[in-house]
């Protein structure tokens, strides 16, 4: 399922990893949080603990990501979006 809701120029670990650390987030009751933050997170673990020198995370990626996101979970809110709409809303 989480496939179908992947934003087509998301790479699919970076999207595997976004969705597992919200998910982790959300499973502690919390109804909003920061996308930013868990892309910070992913990138330390990749980087620094995990030390994959090939890992890329492009902050650009977030918004496509957070809204992507809250339609799969149907959680709207959880993320702060701004007015704009991308391309993943207006495809659904």
């Amino acid at each position: 399922m989480i496939e179908f809701y992947r934003p087509s120029d998301i790479p699919e670990d970076v999207w595997e990893l976004f969705v597992r650390e919200a998910d982790k987030v959300r499973s502690t009751g919390r109804d909003h949080y920061g996308a930013r933050t868990i892309l910070e997170v992913i990138r330390h673990h990749e980087i620094i603990e995990a030390k994959n020198r090939e890992f890329v995370i492009n902050n650009n990626w977030q918004p496509e990501m957070s809204r992507a996101y809250m339609k799969m979970r149907g959680c709207p809110g959880f993320f702060e979006i701004r007015g704009r709409t991308d391309r993943h809303d207006e495809a659904a």
